[in-house]
Parts: structure tokens; sequence; C-alpha cells
């Protein structure tokens, strides 16, 4: 071989790294193009009419803020199974402030939008102390229109229609929903994880599925409340959940409330109407209801396998097929053979609501009765019907261990359990079910030079000072044409201030030139379902 020669053992090496290299080549054409997201590090105003292609990130130290009027379009996916949607993202903070006049609209580019066309929002914000805001917003046609499991976000006077998931909170997301209309969602809204999240004043209407989902030891606050013509159930609490549950309207649902597995939820001054089954309860449950009306169901209560119903100066009447049904397997003796069955009653009969029946209860229990107890309620017309039987003997609303003497449970068969109606009511309690609550807050206008200001903020402090020149814990969206604006708050008093500021984000500090006033009349006083009127007026800018 001469010295030009390559051996034979190098050549085939060579062959060998060609082959590779080829192969490599062409595994980049052949991959599909790889979604890489954009991410806003600074703070960022989006306005007018806007078109996301690709996954957006607002940075942990950014703001992004979408200015009344806007209209955000995503791209829908295209059905690739490693695409990442296009979606938005919040490490940092989103401010996405509509007026009633200039909604700001987030939904899909498609021509002919479909629920999931894109992923929706995202709250992963690390720094419990940012508090992101939305209002006179409409999230539609999105995967999860908004999902969280970290930071703070308030959401008030905005609608979620037409996604496969409405609401999403888990793990530490923390705020509520204040005003808001889920409407013609595949699912509502779904509680996990421990989340803190809570609803106020929301409709959710015509959900496929559940309106509300509360899991995994999920218990948030759900108030004033309209749960509307949903699939499967108005509420379904699983797996530990106990929300409390007051003023709330829960209509023309499959279920009304479905309560499973350790859950214990409390309903308050609540309506539960013309549902399928108003409340299926089993599988070691406690719920506790105060004040609520069960009334117009298919049936009104079922329970099964260790569900203790607690029912408390409650309005039953008209329920068509039965009042009570008590399942297949809803016995004490069984109750006995169920891990927890015993320490979890106990435990439910020493709470401070239940107090006045615990010892009445345990009497019946040592006396070897087997129960359901729902005394203390009114009945409506089958009051007199009561009175005749002296409950003593079989009573129609109810089926019971009167009518089937027996349940089976592992092969062996035990004594069903009855219902104890006496005493009841002799007459229907004055303030029972539904009481609205109305809104408290500060409305008013803002004027410069005798006209009306448009594009100013109202800051709200809880306490006063020197220095009100931050954002406050709340703040308005940006005053309208005739310098109007609006705030819920809880009742107490708060310091006003109001700020128009080159830097178009909320948290900007005003510099010389800028427009911050406080409130002349400070504190305003804001009391239990009131609106408080205030008018800012020229003075002397700080």
């Amino acid at each position: 071989m001469g010295s030009g020669a390559m051996p034979a053992n190098g050549l085939a090496l060579m062959n060998t790294w060609s082959k590779c290299i080829f192969f490599l080549f062409w595994l980049l054409l052949a991959a599909p193009e790889r979604n890489f997201a954009l991410v806003l590090e600074e703070d960022t105003v989006w306005r007018g009419r806007v078109r996301v292609a690709e996954e957006v990130q607002v940075a942990a130290h950014a703001t992004l803020l979408i200015e009344p009027g806007a209209r955000i379009e995503f791209a829908p996916v295209d059905g690739r199974e490693d695409q990442v949607p296009s979606r938005l993202k919040v490490f940092g903070k989103l401010i996405a402030q509509g007026t009633e006049e200039a909604p700001i609209l987030l939904t899909s580019a498609a021509e002919r939008p479909a629920p999931g066309d894109w992923g929706g929002l995202i709250f992963e914000s690390p720094d419990e102390h940012l508090v992101s805001r939305m209002r006179h917003c409409r999230i539609e046609y999105a995967e999860t229109a908004i999902d969280g499991s970290l930071g703070k976000l308030v959401v008030e006077d905005a609608e979620l229609s037409r996604n496969r998931l409405a609401l999403c909170a888990r793990k530490k997301f923390a705020g509520g929903m204040f005003n808001g209309a889920l409407f013609d969602n595949d699912n509502g809204s779904r509680f996990l994880q421990n989340s803190r999240f809570s609803l106020e004043n929301c409709r959710i209407v015509r959900s496929l599925q559940d309106g509300i989902l509360c899991d995994k030891n999920s218990s948030p606050a759900i108030g004033n409340c309209a749960i509307i013509a949903g699939g499967a159930a108005g509420i379904r609490c699983l797996s530990g959940s106990s929300p409390q549950i007051e003023g709330c309207l829960i209509q023309g649902n499959r279920i009304g409330l479905h309560v499973e597995m350790k859950s214990d939820p409390e309903l308050r001054d609540s309506d539960i109407l013309e549902n399928g089954t108003g409340v299926h309860a089993e599988k070691l449950v406690a719920p506790l209801f105060l004040s609520c009306r069960i009334v117009g169901n298919e049936t009104g209560l079922f329970c099964n396998l260790s569900a203790s119903l607690r029912l408390r100066g409650c309005h039953l009447e008209a329920n068509r097929k039965f009042a009570v049904v008590v399942g297949d397997k809803q016995s004490r003796v069984v109750d006995a053979l169920l891990p927890d069955a015993g320490t979890r009653r106990q435990s439910r009969l020493q709470s401070a609501e239940d107090t006045s029946a615990k010892s009445d209860r345990q009497a019946f229990d040592e006396g070897g009765e087997i129960l359901i107890d729902l005394r203390d309620n009114w009945w409506g017309a089958a009051t007199d019907r009561m009175r005749t039987l002296d409950g003593t003997s079989n009573l129609e609303l109810f089926d019971d261990g009167h009518d089937r003497p027996e349940v089976e449970y592992q092969g062996r068969r035990y004594p069903r359990d009855q219902v104890l109606y006496i005493p009841w009511l002799e007459s229907a309690p004055s303030e029972v079910g539904r009481r609205r609550k109305d809104y408290a807050g500060i409305s008013g206008r803002v004027e410069e030079g005798g006209r009306p200001l448009a594009g100013a903020r109202v800051h709200v402090f809880r306490e006063g000072g020197d220095d009100l020149r931050g954002e406050g814990f709340s703040f308005s969206a940006p005053t309208t044409g005739d310098g109007r604006f609006f705030l819920h708050l809880a009742p107490g008093r708060y310091w006003l201030t109001l700020k128009k500021t080159r830097g178009q984000v909320p948290e900007s500090e005003p510099e010389a030139g800028d427009l911050f006033r406080p409130y002349a009349d400070n504190p305003v006083t804001v009391a239990l379902g009131a609106i408080t009127e205030v008018i800012f007026r020229d003075g002397d800018d700080r």
C-alpha cells in the first residue's frame, strides 16, 4: 500500500461517520418544528388587536398590562402531539382591566372556533405578594380559560364561555372570582389540592359536566352563586373536600349536590331546586344543611354507605318521587364495619353547629335505633300526614327501612336505616333559602378642570399615612370617558388616591408632571351591602 492510500479500516470508519452525519441531518429535516416561548422580560402593554402564535411568558419581575377594548387572538393548535399550544403563562403579574363599555376579549384566532383551540391563561407566580387582576374580560374557546397553581388572582365582572374547562384552582392559588359568569363550558370550575381560591356572586350555567368540582382536600368558599342546568352535578365534593357554601342557588342539574368519600360540606341559606336528585351523599360523609330549601327535585335526598346527613331549620317539600331515599348499603350496623366511620360520626356530633342535638342523638344510638336524623325541619303539606301517623308508621315521603328492611353488605344482610323526623317544625321557617347579598364598594367619578377625566386609576389602601404613592391593595380600572370608576370592596374604612402616570402599569411611581391626588375626605367608609359615592375634584397635585 502506498503512502497516500487509506487503510481499509479507516475507509470503513469514514463511511460509518458519513452515514451517521447523513442520518442526523435527515432527522433534523424530518423532525417537526419545536415551539419556543416568547418571554416578556420587561413591563409590556398590549392594546388593540394582538395575535399570539406561541406560548408567551410574563417573567417573574415583569407586568403585562392589557388595555380596555383589546382583542387578543390565540392561534389554534394544529393537532401535533408535541406542540405547545399558544397560551399566556404568568410568572409575574397580569393586569387586564377592561370597562363595561370597552371589555377585553381573549379568544381563538380560528375562523370556526371550538373549545380547546388554545391553551388559556396559566398563573404560576412564585411571589405570593404579587396580585394579578382581571375585570370586564371575556375568555372563550380555551382548553382551560384560567388555570392557577401559584400566585394570587382577582377576577371581577368576567365571562368565561365555551371552554373545555372555565376555571381550575389548585395548590397555593389564592384570590377569587367575583360577579363572574361561566356559560356553556364543558366543565365549569375545579378546585384541587387545598386551593385557596373562592367564588362569590357568580353564575355557572349549562356546564356539560359538573358546574363546580371540589377534589383532593380542596374546600373553597362559595358564596351567593347560582349553579344552573348542568349535565352532571351542580356541585360535586370528593376526597375530603368540604367547601363552605352560602346563599347559593343549585337548580336544574342532574344532581344538585354530590358528596362522596369523607367530604363534609356545609350549606347555609341555600336553595336546591328542581334537580334530578337534590343531594346525593355516600361513603363516609356528613354534610350539614342549615336554613336551606330542598324543593321540587325528583328525589330530595339520597344517602348510602355511612352518609350522615344533618339538616336543621330546612324546608323539604314537593320532591316528586321521594323526599328521602335510603340506599341499599345504608345501615348503622354496616357503619361499624367501615374504617373511621364511628370516629367521624362522633366528631361531627361534637361540631358547634350540632351541639344541641348531641345528647339526643347519643341516646338514640345507645338505644339501638337505626336512624337518619332529619329532625327540626319543615315538610310542608306532608306535616298533616306526619301528625296522623304520630311518627310510628311508614311515611310515603321516605323510601327507608320501613319499605325495604334489609341491606346486603359483603354477602350478609343487615337492617336498613330509617328516617327520624320527630320533632318537626310546626310552621315554615321565617328565613330559609337563598338570600342574595348586595355588593359593597365605592363608586364615583374623577374631574379635572371641571370636566370628566378618563384614563386615571383610583388606588385603595387599608391604612392612611404620608406615603400613598404605591398601587395599594386594590385599584380600579382606568376611568371611562365620563370619568367613572367602581371598586368592589368589603365593608370597612379605606384611604383613596388618584393616579395618572406616564408609566402605564398601575404600580408606577408618580413623577414630576404626573397626576397624583389623595382623596380630600379620606378615609372612606363602606357599609355592608352599600355603595359609597365619591367625587375626585381638582386639588393640589403632589
